[in-house]
């Protein structure tokens, strides 16, 4: 054997003793290109562990159920974003919209006139000033209903789903 290698082991060996007195013994030459402080780590890291005092099952059953509970994690994090998607849906569908921004959408209807679908609006008696929400809906950019009789629609929003059972 020569100086050099001989003077490695006997190197690893002290790094051993170090640590805690010689209790793992093993052959330097089995460890590869594996340096000195990579051993010191792993040294490290054992001694750690067994200063825990767990079964090697006790840490596969910890690992398993560390791995459910991120893939818990994980579908709450999913259902939390569906919920918050769902949430900002329903904002949205539940939301006035200003009749100076836009009008309800309007689709040709069997007799050539562009008509939007039943919403509901909040309209202004022009005469005493009330405030009332109704249903109406749009013809050739007009309502149908409340436009003029002494009526300002004000806002409107789509029909909420019906319930369903």
């Amino acid at each position: 054997m020569s100086k050099s290698r001989a003077s490695k082991q006997n190197g690893y060996r002290e790094q051993i003793k170090k640590q805690k007195n010689d209790v793992y013994k093993f052959k330097p030459s089995s460890l590869g290109t594996i340096n000195r402080t990579s051993i010191s780590q792993i040294m490290k890291a054992l001694f750690e562990y067994e200063e825990l005092e767990i079964t090697p099952d006790q840490v596969r059953k910890m690992s398993r159920l560390y791995q459910e509970k991120c893939e818990e994690v994980a579908r709450l994090e999913k259902a939390i974003e569906n919920m918050k998607v769902a949430m900002y849906d329903l904002q949205e569908e539940n939301s006035w919209i200003s009749c100076s921004e836009r009008f309800p959408d309007e689709a040709e209807n069997t007799e050539h006139h562009m008509v939007s679908d039943l919403v509901l609006i909040t309209a202004k008696d022009i005469n005493t000033d009330e405030i009332f929400v109704c249903d109406d809906c749009t013809c050739d950019g007009k309502w149908c209903n409340f436009g003029d009789y002494g009526f300002l629609v004000i806002a409107w929003q789509p029909l909420p789903q019906p319930l369903k059972q």
